[in-house]
């Protein structure tokens, strides 16, 4: 003889027909296919995760640019379903569910039963008493989703806020690089700009002409003074033009 199933029990129809029942039935329905999606959900991103961290390491080795990429974007998608399951809350709300689900199929199976505090009472006191056991329950689940709620939104603004402190730090730094190169850029300018306006080598025309070495010139001896000036100079001056003249060195 096969053993009975749970689907084989039939509810005593005083019990099956009050709002107790068919508000406890739904939401044990409710909290038990919901646990086990989110269960599915969580353990598949898991996966995901644990897998494209370990690839990434193996990526780093191979050669050339795609593998850049491949590892920009494995890293990338690594964020994305961390951020996921944070603003889902898949593995806590899993955990919540499935606890409630148990709780309610507990009082579920005390009441048809006849067992712990639904024990020696009538039924209407009994289905009263299942009413505020699954209303305290259901009570309890929805402030713990709400604190987790407000958990995740908290994370989710400090990791913003972390993420716009990154930027802004990295778009400072970069003024900060270009106003350096431009500064130094601008130094270096400066630092040309007199070069450029230096003198040519060699005497200029107001610059007297070296005497020989060893001979000082007395620029009051007209004899003395090297042959630069032409005939035509030297009859302008009044003075007999100068061909040639060499300072012996003694």
């Amino acid at each position: 003889m096969e053993p009975l199933k749970e689907s084989d029990y039939v509810v005593p129809a005083d019990i099956a027909g009050h709002p107790a029942w068919f508000r406890l039935e739904g939401q044990r329905t409710y909290y038990s296919s919901n646990a086990a999606k989110y269960q599915t959900h969580y353990r598949r991103i898991k996966i995901a995760l644990i897998t494209l961290a370990a690839v990434i390491p193996v990526l780093v080795f191979i050669p050339g640019d795609p593998s850049r990429f491949v590892v920009a974007a494995a890293g990338v998608a690594i964020a994305v379903l961390e951020g996921w399951l944070l603003l889902n809350q898949y593995g806590p709300l899993w955990v919540k569910y499935r606890t409630t689900a148990e709780s309610l199929k507990r009082e579920r199976w005390l009441l048809l039963s006849g067992a712990g505090d639904y024990k020696d009472q009538p039924n209407d006191a009994r289905m009263r008493l299942l009413a505020e056991r699954v209303e305290a329950l259901l009570a309890e689940e929805h402030q713990a989703w709400t604190e987790a709620q407000k958990k995740a939104l908290e994370e989710l603004a400090k990791t913003k806020e972390w993420v716009e402190k990154q930027a802004a730090e990295k778009k400072a730094g970069a003024a900060d690089a270009a106003a350096g190169a431009a500064g130094a850029a601008g130094a270096a300018g400066s630092a040309a700009a007199p070069a450029e306006d230096a003198p040519a080598d060699g005497p200029t025309a107001d610059a007297p002409v070296d005497a020989p070495v060893g001979h000082p010139v007395d620029t009051a001896d007209p004899a003395a003074v090297p042959a630069t000036d032409t005939a035509a100079d030297a009859a302008a001056d009044q003075r007999p033009p100068v061909t040639s003249t060499t300072v012996p060195v003694q």
